[in-house]
């Protein structure tokens, strides 16, 4: 069962001089950001008001020291798991160092880590590739010209 070693906020990621190197990395922090003994990163969302609070699990496995938490939060790569939802944030790490957390796949990549860029995604297609009508980029060109020079000589009447 792992331990929860130290947890940081994203408040303090995102203002302190010492961790700019975490902002400049390019990852997504969420509320509270956690290492387990285990060498696993939790990235903890949540609100009291609503009473939903989960996590994704992420790790870090080009980190050789497992316990250097600076190092496994800037390395770290989410894993695709989330947790079950939880009332509180106590009732969730409570679960995840009881290994009771309920972790699942993701049924669509969190927009948090796609808008880091952490996480690529396949751009979705409105129209099927067979019906969509596809046309050189010069067509273009030439069809707004056309439409350019008519209302030329429209006006020039």
């Amino acid at each position: 069962m792992p331990k929860i070693l130290k947890t940081v906020t994203a408040e303090k990621i995102y203002s302190f001089p010492a961790y700019a190197r975490f902002v400049a990395s390019g990852k997504y922090f969420g509320k509270y950001n956690s290492l387990a003994d285990n060498g696993e990163i939790f990235i903890i969302r949540g609100d009291s008001e609503s009473k939903e609070w989960f996590a994704w699990r992420c790790h870090s496995p080009q980190v050789a020291d497992k316990s250097d938490f600076k190092k496994m939060l800037m390395g770290y790569e989410p894993t695709g798991d989330v947790s079950d939802t939880f009332k509180t944030k106590k009732a969730l790490t409570t679960a995840l160092e009881a290994d009771t957390a309920g972790f699942k796949p993701w049924d669509e990549p969190p927009y948090d880590f796609v808008r880091c860029g952490q996480i690529k995604t396949a751009r979705r297609s409105t129209a099927d590739d067979d019906s969509a009508v596809k046309l050189p980029s010069w067509i273009w060109y030439l069809a707004a010209a056309v439409v350019v020079a008519v209302g030329i000589s429209i006006l020039a009447g």
